[in-house]
């Protein structure tokens, strides 16, 4: 149940949050245009995120200690 939460909180704050405030700053009149807005300006966000679990993932991999761990 703790891994659950854990889990659960740590996608709300990294991934769900930021989009649900560009939502809440869009300008724009439609849910959709806000919505894509929202999406849009976090894409540099994600990108950073992906590209750091990206390169733990590879250090992990080529180093002794992190081989071990997996």
């Amino acid at each position: 149940m703790w891994s659950l939460n854990y889990w659960s909180v740590f996608i709300l704050n990294w991934f769900v949050l930021p989009i649900l405030q560009e939502y809440v700053a869009a300008g724009d009149f439609t849910v959709k245009e806000r919505v894509m807005r929202s999406l849009r300006n976090n894409i540099p966000l994600l990108v950073i995120y992906f590209v750091t679990f990206i390169i733990i993932v590879i250090v992990l991999a080529f180093t002794e200690s992190g081989r071990k761990a997996l």
